[in-house]
């Protein structure tokens, strides 16, 4: 029995049960006693064979889930992402609302213009701090939204700027990162910028 006891602490202590990913370092130590185990067997073969004859396929289910902080993608996502892009970062910039803008952009967040310019978070609060949007609507058209595994998602369109009789268009391209339950933008290139008449 003591044998037992031993096998099942060293699963617990390399979270074998209940959502390993079963593999990299944590899975290592399992690993190794695993060999020592077989080694063994030459010894107590049975006593020892019957035990991972019930053990292993626990393992092999437990591989094969996940915990629910493995999650990453969640139902909801796709709406979540678009009307951050739609409705939230535009109105970030409308408002002049830097609380609003810090929550969306991760620390390394880094801007991308037309003409080849960077700008980190910091560059942006302090941007729409000080500078406050002169057009009378704007509205961002989504023409890609793409959410993946592990927990990014691009987000790509058009923004669509009015002003009196003026119309201008830009192309842009976003991607954001999920981080406890919470997306973050972690990139934005900006391009293409053209002015034309809007139409009467």
């Amino acid at each position: 029995m003591s044998l037992i006891k031993d096998i099942l602490i060293v699963l617990k202590s390399n979270n074998i049960f209940g959502g390993s990913k079963c593999q990299g370092s944590e899975y290592s130590g399992f690993l190794a006693f695993y060999l020592s185990v077989i080694n063994e067997s030459i010894k107590h073969k049975n006593i020892i064979m019957k035990t991972f004859y019930l053990i292993i396929p626990l393992i092999l289910i437990s591989c094969g889930q996940k915990s629910s902080e493995d999650q990453v993608i969640e139902e909801g996502d796709y709406d979540i992402l678009k009307n951050i892009k739609e409705v939230k970062w535009p109105m970030a910039y409308r408002e002049q609302d830097t609380i609003l803008l810090d929550r969306l952009l991760a620390e390394e967040f880094q801007l991308i213009d037309q003409s080849g310019g960077r700008y980190g978070k910091n560059d942006e609060l302090a941007w729409i701090k000080e500078h406050a949007l002169e057009h009378d609507s704007f509205y961002y058209e989504i023409k890609r939204l793409d959410i993946y595994e592990n927990g990014t998602a691009v987000i790509a369109g058009t923004g669509h700027i009015f002003n009196d009789t003026a119309y201008s268009t830009y192309e842009s391209s976003n991607v954001l990162v999920k981080r406890k339950r919470e997306w973050k933008a972690i990139l934005s290139h900006v391009s293409g910028y053209k002015n034309t008449k809007a139409d009467n």
